[in-house]
C-alpha cells in the first residue's frame, strides 16, 4: 500500500458517516493521523538527507577528479612550454596550487652526499619561509621520517592525515603548523627505476588525501617524472653537443698552434700569437689578459716574455718572478696547476687598485724540463672544472712542443749562421749583412769600411799548446775585437784565425784605421790561458766603399790584398789597400 493510500484510509475513518458521528472519536483519529504524518515527513526528510549527502559527496569526488585532471593536464602543458628542467617544476608547482586547490605544493631532489640531503629544487603557495630552515633527509635519520624521505626510500605514497598527530612529522611540525598546513602527501618521483625526489603537496584540512586522490595524483607524479627524464635526457644530449663543440674548438685551436709553430717567427712572436688564440676561445671562462714566461732554470727565475692586456703595475712587478713566489712561481716550483678563485694569501702580488680576481697558472714542462709557466685570469669565484684542467694541460704540453721545436730551429739557424766555437757570425751571415750594407750606403751615398785579418803567431801557439789551447785563445781573441767595435759593427770568424770586420756608415775613413790600430793594441796585450803566456798579434787589411769597390766581393778581395801586403811588410800593423798592392801580390 503507497502512502496516500495509508492517508486516504485514516482519512475515512477520521470522517465516520453521518449516522455515526462522534467528536471524540474524530478527533482521536486526527490526533492519529498527525502523528502519522509526522512519521511520514520524518521519513521523508531522512530520505532527502540522505540523498543530499550522496549528492554532496558525488560533487566532492567529482570536484577532486576534476582538479587532479587538471594537475595532470597542467602537467602535460608545462611539459610542452617549459625550456629547463627548473622552469618546468616551479611550473608544476604553481599549475598543481591553482587548480588543485592546495595550500603549498614544492618538490625535493635527492642529493647523494653524506647527509643524504633533500635539496628543494621548485616550489608554489603559501611558503612564508617554510622551505628556508628546513632540513630533509632521505636516510634512515630523524630527518628522513617524514613524508618525504619515506617515499624517496620507499618509491611509495606518504600521507600524513593530521600533522599534528604525527610523531614522524616532529622536525617540522610547529613551522608547518604555524602556516596553516593540516596534512601532507609525499609522492616519489622516479627515473629509471631509481627515485630521484618528491612531489610533496600540503593542505589545510585533515585527512585531505583520500585513496582515490592519491591514485590520480600517482599518475601526476608519474608525468612529472617522465618531464624530468625528458629534460634531463634532453640536457644530457644538450651538454654532450656542448663538449663535442668545445672539444671542436680545442682541437682547432690547438692545431692553430701547431701551425703557427711551422711558420718562420721568433719564439718571442710565436708566444705572442699562441697567447692571442688561447685568450680567444670562446668558451674557456678566462679574462681577455694573460702571460706567458720563460723559465731559467739556472736561476730558478720566470722572465716574462709575452703579456696582454695587464696592468703597469703588474709588467714591473712579474718582470721576474722567483721559483715559489706568489701563484706562478709555486705552479713553477711545483710543476703542477695552481687554481685560485679568488685573490688570497698565496697571491702574493698586490698593488693599489688591483681588482678581484682568480687565477690559472699552468707550468709548461717537457720531459723534466721546466718550460716556463702559461698565466691566466679568470673571473672572481669561478668553480674550477675538470674540462678546463684537462685542456689547460694539453695546451701546456702543445706549447711545451712549441718552445722546444723553437729553440731547436734557433740552435739549427745558430749552427748555419753562427761559428760555434767563438758564437760570431760566420762567412755566410757576414756576407747577408754586407750585402744590406752595401745596398743601404748605395741609396744614402754613405760610405762603409772592411778589416780583413789574421792572427799573428796562432798557429805556432795552436801547434806547440794544442787545440783546446788554440781554441781558448781564438775565444778571448774574439772577445777583444768585439770590445773594440760599436753595437751595430758586426765581427765575423771565417775560419782558423780569419776574422772580418764590417763596419757601416762610418763619416771618416780614418775612424776605420783608428779601429784597426786599437785591435791591433788589444791583441798584442798577453793572453793567460791555463797557466800558459800566450803572445799574439794581428794583421788587418782594410777596404772602403764605395772608393775599393761597390759588390761586398770585391770589397772583400780588396782588404784580402791589403792584409796580404800587412803580412809582406811585417805584420801586427794595417793598412789600407791601395792599387799597388795589386802588383805586390802578383809578385
Amino acid at each position: 500500500m503507497s502512502e496516500v493510500e495509508h492517508i486516504n484510509d485514516t482519512l475515512k475513518d477520521v470522517v465516520p458517516s453521518k449516522k455515526n458521528i462522534s467528536f471524540k472519536k474524530v478527533n482521536k483519529n486526527i490526533k492519529k493521523l498527525l502523528t502519522l504524518v509526522s512519521v511520514d515527513l520524518r521519513v521523508y526528510r531522512e530520505k532527502l538527507k540522505k540523498e543530499r549527502s550522496k549528492r554532496q559527496l558525488l560533487e566532492s569526488q567529482l570536484e577532486e577528479k576534476e582538479r587532479v585532471l587538471k594537475a595532470f593536464t597542467s602537467c602535460n602543458e608545462a611539459i610542452a612550454s617549459a625550456a629547463n628542467e627548473t622552469q618546468f617544476l616551479n611550473q608544476i608547482c604553481q599549475l598543481i596550487v591553482k587548480s588543485g586547490g592546495y595550500k603549498f605544493v614544492w618538490v625535493g631532489i635527492a642529493i647523494e652526499d653524506e647527509e643524504k640531503s633533500v635539496k628543494p629544487v621548485a616550489q608554489h603557495g603559501f611558503d612564508d619561509g617554510y622551505l628556508d630552515t628546513l632540513k630533509v633527509s632521505w636516510g634512515e635519520n630523524k630527518y628522513g621520517q617524514g613524508p618525504t624521505g619515506k617515499a624517496i626510500r620507499s618509491g611509495r605514497p606518504e600521507v600524513s592525515k593530521d600533522i599534528s598527530k604525527d610523531g614522524n612529522f616532529r622536525p617540522w611540525k610547529k613551522a608547518a603548523i604555524k602556516r596553516g598546513f593540516s596534512s601532507s602527501l609525499a609522492l616519489p618521483l622516479m627515473n629509471n627505476g631509481d627515485t630521484v625526489g618528491a612531489l610533496n603537496l600540503y593542505a589545510r584540512r585533515k585527512n585531505a588525501f583520500q585513496e582515490e586522490e592519491i591514485q590520480h595524483l600517482e599518475n601526476v607524479a608519474l608525468d612529472i617524472s617522465h618531464g624530468i627524464l625528458s629534460f634531463r635526457e634532453q640536457s644530457k644530449r644538450q651538454k654532450q653537443e656542448e663538449k663535442n663543440q668545445r672539444s671542436l674548438l680545442s682541437k682547432i685551436a690547438i692545431s692553430a698552434l701547431l701551425e703557427t709553430s711551422l711558420e718562420p717567427l721568433s719564439l718571442t712572436r710565436q708566444l705572442e700569437v699562441s697567447l692571442d688564440l688561447i685568450l680567444s676561445l670562446p668558451w674557456l671562462p678566462i679574462e681577455k689578459k694573460g702571460s706567458i714566461f720563460l723559465a731559467d732554470e739556472d736561476h730558478k727565475i720566470l722572465n716574462m716574455a709575452v703579456q696582454t692586456g695587464l696592468a703597469e703595475q703588474l709588467l714591473t712587478i712579474c718582470h721576474e718572478v722567483s721559483y715559489g713566489y706568489c701563484l706562478c712561481g709555486r705552479a713553477a716550483q711545483n710543476r703542477e696547476i695552481v687554481f685560485a678563485s679568488h685573490i688570497d694569501e698565496h697571491h702574493e702580488v698586490d698593488f693599489a687598485g688591483i681588482k678581484d680576481h682568480g687565477h690559472y697558472c699552468v707550468p709548461i714542462v717537457y720531459q723534466d724540463s721546466l718550460l716556463g709557466v702559461l698565466n691566466l685570469y679568470i673571473a672572481d669565484g669561478h668553480v674550477q672544472a675538470q674540462e678546463e684542467v684537462e685542456f689547460l694541460n694539453t695546451i701546456a704540453n702543445t706549447l711545451a712542443g712549441l718552445i722546444i721545436r723553437k729553440r731547436v730551429e734557433e740552435k739549427v739557424e745558430k749552427l748555419a749562421r753562427f761559428d760555434s766555437l767563438t758564437n760570431l757570425p760566420n762567412r755566410t751571415t757576414f756576407f747577408e749583412r754586407l750585402a744590406q750594407e752595401v745596398a743601404r750606403s748605395r741609396r744614402e751615398l754613405s760610405h762603409l769600411s772592411i778589416l780583413f785579418m789574421d792572427l799573428d803567431r796562432f798557429k805556432l801557439i795552436n801547434d806547440n799548446y794544442g787545440h783546446p789551447i788554440g781554441d781558448e785563445l781564438l775565444v778571448q781573441s774574439a772577445i777583444r775585437i768585439k770590445s773594440c767595435i760599436r753595437e751595430n759593427d758586426i765581427v765575423a770568424r771565417f775560419g782558423g784565425d780569419e776574422f772580418c770586420i764590417l763596419l757601416p756608415a762610418y763619416s771618416n775613413k780614418k775612424d776605420a784605421i783608428a779601429v784597426a790600430k786599437k785591435i791591433v793594441g788589444k791583441l798584442n796585450n798577453l793572453f793567460y790561458i791555463k797557466d800558459i803566456e800566450c803572445k799574439i798579434g794581428a794583421s788587418i787589411g782594410i777596404s772602403h766603399f764605395p772608393d775599393h769597390g761597390d759588390t761586398p766581393k770585391e770589397l772583400i778581395r780588396k782588404a784580402d790584398i791589403a792584409l796580404y801586403a800587412v803580412k809582406n811588410c811585417g805584420r801586427n800593423s794595417a793598412l789600407v789597400y791601395t792599387s799597388d798592392f795589386e802588383m805586390l801580390q802578383e809578385t
